[in-house]
């Protein structure tokens, strides 16, 4: 099951993706998981061998599109 998020926590995440251009995830990683909490790192940037059947957020959610 698929923790509940709120959608305030995620815009926030969405908007330190867009501060650092999409790069840096370890750096975007470790300041979402001050905001999400340490169980929903994953869910913010998939891990490689997992990517296959999931996405993370920016995928999900079409935040590379917002990028400049």
């Amino acid at each position: 099951m698929a923790a509940k998020v709120p959608q305030q926590k995620i815009a926030d995440c969405r908007e330190l993706y867009l501060r650092y251009g999409g790069e840096a995830h370890e750096r975007i990683a470790s300041r979402c998981v001050g905001v999400v909490g340490e169980g929903l790192r994953n869910a913010i940037f998939t891990p490689a061998p997992a990517a296959a059947l999931s996405q993370g957020w920016p995928e999900r959610f079409g935040w590379d599109g917002d990028l400049p």
